[in-house]
């Protein structure tokens, strides 16, 4: 549990994962998640191994992709031709340095799940683990929300970048929405969880109100670098929170219902206060792109539609063991409609994500690769909803919502989230 939180805040300080020297740092704190393990064994704690199963597998897969190259680089002409000697019936890649490199981050996160996933872990402890991230969450958003009132144009008050859709520690504002997302799912479940033991034990109820208060204040940052679809997520989120919230109090006999209540609608009328100070920012962005703000919002007029539709169409052509992780960029301009051309045809941006990670992890790992990662967190999803608490369902919703989001852009391509997202996934508290 202390390594799991360690690598959430490490990871996500150092620039969720972006910053020169994250991928070592995050493979080799995942990977020291098997250190506890082993003296659990030594002490005679049954350690259920099978869990770890999935990291094996995707690390045989990649192996074999590794050494079973499609094409060779040419170094004198660039380009790339294709390699005689590759089996098309055993899993492949197009680019072996780059699948190695993210292949060793996805098997470390791996590593990371089952490593949790395969220790009884007493209620008590997975959510003060939950209370902890939900704190570091809390810390972050204080953080990203200074910067962006203070009007600092550097990442992180210190790094010079042109581009400027980051926020606090992450570099796309559409991860930070994302992460949002999940510590707000975490921090409100953790909430509503203390305010029904809080009928027992009245002790709880400032916890459940410092649990509210961390859920409101990540609520409001995914508004502030403008991310349209985090906006929107945030929204629908924060409304089941508080309708959840206004039932429960409303059902209770406690003498601080109307109290709770009031405290419901305060934070309502401060979302929406936030949401129209933010409002001005969404304006200009759509303008800076040459966009109103209902052209911006329509479905229609979103690259993410060609994207898809061109990725499904590259991973159709391999459907099995795809292109290889990593490979994208350099496959999928075989396969790129007329966007992103000049006159002449020829591409002028160059795609490294489809922004909808499910057709490109289909693409680059085929069904076969996918599968391996796939069926073992829906599996883990199922199981543990039937046994989750108040806590543990939200904290699930939080993640199936990320999933959703998705289909839409690439969030678990971060490491700071993908490690979140497994963390939580494989921790629920249980009754």
């Amino acid at each position: 549990m202390v390594q799991a939180a360690t690598t959430a805040i490490v990871i996500s300080w150092y620039g969720a994962g972006r910053l020169p020297g994250a991928d070592l740092s995050f493979g080799l704190l995942a990977a020291a998640s098997l250190i506890p393990l082993v003296g659990l064994r030594k002490s005679g704690y049954e350690i259920q191994w099978r869990y770890l199963s999935p990291a094996v597998l995707m690390a045989a897969f990649l192996l074999l992709a590794v050494n079973n190259p499609s094409h060779m680089e040419r170094m004198d002409e660039g380009g790339w031709l294709p390699n005689p000697d590759w089996r098309p019936w055993l899993p492949t890649t197009m680019h072996p340095t780059a699948t190695f490199h993210l292949g060793s981050l996805l098997v470390a996160t791996l590593i990371q799940a089952g490593a949790l996933a395969a220790v009884k872990i007493p209620r008590r402890y997975s959510r003060r683990l939950w209370a902890v991230l939900v704190v570091n969450a809390v810390a972050l958003s204080l953080f990203g929300a200074t910067l962006k009132f203070s009007g600092s144009p550097q990442f992180m008050g210190i790094i010079e970048t042109k581009l400027h859709y980051f926020f606090s520690t992450f570099t796309y504002r559409n991860h930070w929405a994302a992460y949002a997302l999940l510590m707000m799912s975490v921090a409100g479940g953790l909430s509503l969880s203390n305010w029904r033991r809080a009928q027992i034990d009245p002790r709880l109820q400032d916890r459940a109100r410092f649990f509210a208060v961390a859920a409101i204040l990540i609520s409001f940052t995914p508004l502030l670098p403008g991310s349209r679809s985090g906006m929107i997520l945030v929204v629908m989120l924060s409304i089941a929170l508080l309708v959840t919230f206004v039932v429960l109090k409303y059902r209770s006999r406690s003498s601080t219902r109307n109290t709770s209540l009031v405290f419901a609608l305060v934070a309502l009328l401060t979302l929406i206060t936030v949401g129209m100070m933010a409002w001005p920012s969404m304006e200009h962005r759509f303008r800076s792109e040459g966009r109103d703000v209902a052209t911006g919002m329509d479905l229609r007029n979103n690259l993410r539609i060609d994207l898809t539709v061109d990725t499904i169409a590259m991973a159709q052509e391999r459907p099995w063991f795809g292109w290889g992780l990593g490979s994208y960029k350099w496959v999928f301009p075989q396969f790129q409609g007329d966007y992103l051309r000049d006159e002449d045809g020829t591409i002028t941006a160059l795609v490294d994500k489809a922004h909808n990670e499910w057709a490109q992890s289909w693409a680059e790992l085929g069904v076969i690769g996918s599968l391996i990662v796939l069926l073992p967190g829906i599996l883990i999803g199922f199981v543990n909803w039937r046994r989750a608490d108040t806590a543990g369902k939200w904290g699930l919703i939080g993640v199936g919502m990320v999933a959703g989001y998705a289909f839409v852009d690439f969030p678990l391509r971060n490491l700071a989230i993908a490690h979140h997202f497994v963390v939580i996934l494989v921790t629920v508290p249980r009754r």
